[in-house]
């Protein structure tokens, strides 16, 4: 029996002290960005309804954006991790140039019609013109952390498929940090920050993905 479980690895140690080492930091960086939409709510609750609903509308574009980026790149993942069990660094290069060209091509794209038209896309979504109004004006400057994101996402999901699991944890655990700091910071007008309120949420957000995208680089 015992045979039959290595022989499908329940029971190997190799193979789950290399599960656990890619497992948990995945697992982190996962609750990282759920703590990220936690704080939005926690710091703009103070402000009523309306800046709450006002964010989560606004954010909808982004999860469009993040469905889209993550798709393709597990994707290019895919290809990627097995180009590295062969050795191939000239394929996997290959494959990152045209996942990164369309995550791109895409991201301006949607950053290009959230700019233009802000109302009228968020109109998708409700007809509480309130709450859209305050949306559209916390859309206008998050729409500036999607390249950014997308850029570095597709990075750091191209380090996954290489065994490179520790970096990307580490740039999620400080863009985190500056994140919930800077929100902190223009939300409430605090360490010397304006007092946007909703906007600082888009602020602090856009400053996160920008740290992100440099630590990445």
């Amino acid at each position: 029996m015992k045979q039959k479980l290595d022989r499908y690895f329940l029971l190997n140690r190799t193979f789950l002290h290399t599960l656990l080492a890619i497992a948990i930091p995945i697992a982190l960086q996962n609750m990282i960005s759920f703590g990220v939409s936690v704080m939005d709510s926690v710091m703009l609750g103070s402000f009523g309804d309306i800046a709450i609903a006002a964010a989560n509308l606004g954010g909808q574009p982004f999860f469009i954006l993040m469905s889209f980026g993550f798709g393709l790149s597990s994707g290019g993942t895919v290809l990627i991790a097995q180009y590295w069990g062969k050795g191939d660094l000239v394929r996997i290069r290959k494959v990152m140039r045209i996942s990164m060209q369309i995550v791109f091509a895409a991201s301006f794209i949607i950053s290009a019609v959230c700019l233009c038209a802000p109302q009228a896309i968020l109109r998708i979504f409700t007809t509480d013109e309130a709450i859209i109004r305050a949306g559209a004006g916390y859309l206008s400057l998050v729409v500036f952390s999607y390249i950014p994101y997308s850029i570095s996402n597709n990075y750091m999901m191209s380090l996954r498929a290489v065994e490179q699991v520790k970096i990307s944890t580490v740039i999620y655990a400080v863009s985190f940090f500056v994140n919930v700091v800077l929100k902190y910071a223009f939300i409430f007008g605090k360490f010397g920050g304006s007092r946007l309120e909703v906007g600082g949420a888009a602020v602090g957000t856009v400053f996160a993905r920008c740290s992100e995208l440099l630590m990445v680089l």
